[in-house]
């Protein structure tokens, strides 16, 4: 069913919300 390695996420937040644009740029360099 799945292939290759699922790794875990590191989700940033800034003051209680996601920081979308540190979480995008972290999937970039995954």
């Amino acid at each position: 069913m799945f292939k290759g390695s699922i790794a875990a996420l590191i989700t940033p937040f800034k003051n209680g919300n996601l920081d979308e644009n540190k979480f995008l740029d972290f999937i970039d360099w995954q």
